[in-house]
């Protein structure tokens, strides 16, 4: 396809301006390169098809009607390189100080440079690389210092900070190189920050400073990473701390370094609470409540009632048993097992009797279950006077199906069995 290049126009205007209105162009003439020899009439275009890649000139004069030639424009212009574009690098060299001479060629893989040739002081490192269409890069300088001695250094302190707080930094030792750091970041507030750190070798050099962003969000406490060892306590008096689980995961976590537990309502039997709360500048946020049952304690019958003995009527109301003691509550008794009271039960008619008693609880404790003493009340001996081999003296005796008991010094003549 041909090339063609526009007429400059400026030039005819600057000559116009120059002649007057009395004057016209009757003739123009271009070239290009400074080739005036192969001037030709100036048309619409030119053809510039057979120029190189490169910079050129194009240059225009014009005559007016009395045969005048105006001065010579010239404008520079480029034809670019049509090329393909380059895919890869193909080949790369560096060379030491300058020293383009002894370039040295490297391959695709990290390369180890040798410093041993060169004197301790400041150097510098040139790089450059071709791609696959033979063009090189412009070079790549860096420089670098030789130290007085080529010894290997290791690694052996650290420092970092975090957002740029540079007066409360944290440094120490370090034992390798290979070491793993780990870094508290738990007093940092949510969001986003940023930690730099620097290191320093065995010779007391310094490394450049890093820096890398990160976000930091606490883990929120959640009602299942929560347990309690027991869910229900009887009532004791004292406060209850059932043992409290906290797990994130497989791991479990620690009291006062991760959390913090306190108690509420927990003496008194009812709907208790535990209160398991992030510790401060921990990993963790927010608080999860637990609910346990502190149940109504049983009483304890510290003196049971006992059954009194060689009972008998005598008109008046005989008491059948001795008072019991119990804590937690009030012992209370009753001779038909539903209607009980604090009075000791007593009767005035001999017989058999069975006593129920229990103790009824306080808003603390429950009520015990009843339990039972069985009690014989005998009749009064009046009157006995049948004769009989048998002398008794304090004795129990059964004469026509009712109890007798025989007290005092009076000696008695009876008929009957005995009871002793």
């Amino acid at each position: 396809m041909k090339t063609r290049i526009f007429l400059l126009a400026v030039a005819a205007v600057l000559w116009m301006a120059a002649i007057g209105q009395t004057k016209t162009i009757i003739e123009r003439q271009c070239w290009l390169d400074g080739n005036i020899s192969s001037a030709q009439n100036a048309g619409a275009s030119v053809d510039i098809s057979a120029l190189a890649p490169g910079v050129h000139t194009y240059s225009l004069r014009v005559k007016d009607s009395e045969g005048v030639w105006s001065t010579i424009e010239t404008r520079f212009f480029v034809i670019p390189r049509i090329i393909n574009p380059a895919t890869n690098i193909v080949e790369r060299e560096y060379w030491l100080d300058g020293n383009g001479a002894s370039r040295i060629a490297l391959d695709a893989s990290s390369a180890q440079i040798s410093l041993t040739s060169l004197q301790a002081g400041l150097h510098y490192l040139t790089m450059r690389v071709r791609d696959n269409n033979g063009f090189w890069s412009s070079p790549v300088t860096r420089y670098f210092i030789v130290p007085a001695s080529l010894e290997p250094a290791t690694i052996t302190r650290y420092m970092y900070w975090f957002d740029n707080d540079t007066e409360h930094f944290v440094s120490g030792e370090l034992t390798s190189a290979a070491s793993v750091l780990p870094v508290t970041i738990t007093h940092l507030s949510e969001g986003e920050h940023t930690l730099s750190w620097r290191v320093a070798d065995s010779k007391g050099a310094w490394s450049n400073t890093m820096v890398e962003s990160f976000t930091f969000t606490r883990i929120q406490l959640t009602d299942a990473m929560v347990s309690l060892a027991a869910e229900e306590f009887e009532y004791t008096g004292e406060e209850i701390r059932p043992a409290v689980i906290v797990t994130d995961g497989e791991t479990v976590l620690q009291e006062g370094v991760d959390y913090t537990v306190s108690y509420a309502d927990n003496i008194y039997p009812d709907t208790a609470s535990v209160i398991v709360a992030a510790a401060e500048n921990s990993l963790y946020k927010g608080q999860v409540t637990k609910s346990f049952l502190i149940n109504k304690a049983v009483p304890v019958i510290t003196t049971p009632p006992v059954a009194l003995e060689n009972l008998q009527t005598s008109g008046e109301p005989v008491i059948l048993i001795s008072a019991g003691e119990a804590i937690g509550g009030e012992m209370q008794y009753s001779l038909d097992g539903e209607n009980y009271s604090p009075e000791l039960p007593s009767v005035t008619v001999d017989g058999t009797y069975t006593v129920y008693y229990k103790v009824i609880g306080d808003e603390n404790h429950t009520d015990t279950e009843p339990e039972t003493i069985v009690i014989i009340v005998a009749k009064t001996p009046t009157g006995i006077d049948k004769v009989s081999s048998n002398q008794l003296h304090c004795a129990k005796v059964v004469i026509e199906g009712h109890l007798y008991i025989l007290r005092g010094e009076k000696l008695y003549t009876i008929t009957g069995s005995v009871v002793r």
